[in-house]
């Protein structure tokens, strides 16, 4: 088992508090958390979890995919807590502190504690990590809310776990299921500068001027390679059949994934059923049609293994600035 980590490296500090030891981390410090304290069994517990889910063969990427992944697939957004009529009230509940998440048992967290997860896990793996605080939405929607920014190849990315986590209907009617999107893992600025908004008086860093590449990363399917972004140089033609590879991919994946997902930290993990969603980008080139276009062309290519919407898959689809965002669930 991985029993050092490179934060065990920094200058120790004592800490008490689940709000102390993720902000001491995300300082650069060592927590040396006091004895029989809240802090100490939250510090064992991530520690434990990041042993299970990273290995040291992983690129930095892949770590950092295994940490947001796992914040959300940990947490179920606590919606409740949003009718608490007065702040001071709310931030009484646990639904704002790393306790909903690094426990076996109600992990019902929101935006407060998915960020201080995901900086106190980065800052144990030797990432620089901050919590960003401010607003997020449109119009009447827009709130509270908290994120963060990771230090990635010498960049600053933004990764907002709470919007990743979405939750899908997958049938009218039928309840919803929770959803790992990676729309928010690893942006740039001016990705969301028109939804996320940073409390003004305060310094986070900059980020890199695009977002990280990670969809556009290979795969490998057989002999051959493919990857999650169709590039906006392709033809029509050539879009339906580099959809063509994809929908062969998704299928195979889908053929061949585990029954269930492990969600918890050690051998006393939770297990769920398991469903597969499959997510890919689409570079933006023929305007306002741009999602009739590119859902057109993917349920050809679905139809054509004999897949009908809504009784086999079901779509998500939603434009990023320049880019179509696209999720596929199968039943």
């Amino acid at each position: 088992a991985k029993d050092e980590f490179p934060i065990d490296g920094k200058t120790p500090v004592t800490v008490e508090t689940s709000d102390q030891l993720y902000y001491i981390a995300q300082l650069g410090y060592k927590p040396v958390p006091a004895a029989a304290s809240s802090a100490e069994r939250l510090y064992n517990y991530a520690r434990r979890t990041l042993r299970y889910i990273i290995t040291d063969d992983m690129t930095d990427v892949q770590k950092l995919h295994a940490i947001y992944d796992w914040v959300m697939w940990r947490n179920i957004y606590d919606y409740e807590v949003l009718e608490y009529t007065s702040l001071s009230a709310a931030v009484k509940y646990e639904a704002y502190y790393m306790e909903s998440i690094f426990s076996d048992s109600n992990n019902y967290g929101v935006c407060d504690a998915m960020s201080k997860a995901f900086s106190l896990m980065c800052s144990i793996e030797g990432f620089e990590c901050v919590r960003v605080t401010g607003t997020a939405g449109n119009g009447r929607d827009s709130g509270g809310h908290a994120w963060n920014k990771v230090k990635l190849y010498g960049q600053w990315y933004i990764v907002d776990c709470t919007w990743g986590d979405v939750s899908v209907q997958l049938m009218p009617g039928g309840s919803a299921r929770e959803a790992a999107s990676h729309m928010y893992f690893l942006l740039s600025d001016s990705d969301v500068d028109e939804t996320h908004f940073e409390d003004e008086g305060v310094y986070f860093p900059a980020t890199a001027t695009k977002r990280y590449p990670w969809y556009e990363e290979s795969l490998q399917f057989g002999n051959d390679e493919v990857d999650l972004y169709l590039e906006s140089a392709l033809t029509l033609t050539a879009f339906r059949s580099e959809m063509n590879t994809l929908v062969s991919y998704m299928l195979f994946c889908r053929d061949n994934a585990e029954d269930s997902y492990r969600v918890g930290a050690d051998e006393v993990n939770r297990t769920a059923t398991q469903y597969f969603a499959f997510e890919f980008v689409s570079a933006a080139r023929w305007g306002d049609s741009e999602i009739s276009t590119l859902r057109s062309a993917l349920e050809s290519g679905l139809s054509s293994h004999k897949l009908t919407y809504g009784k086999d898959y079901y779509l998500v689809m939603s434009r990023q600035g320049l880019e179509v965002h696209t999720m596929v669930f199968f039943r």
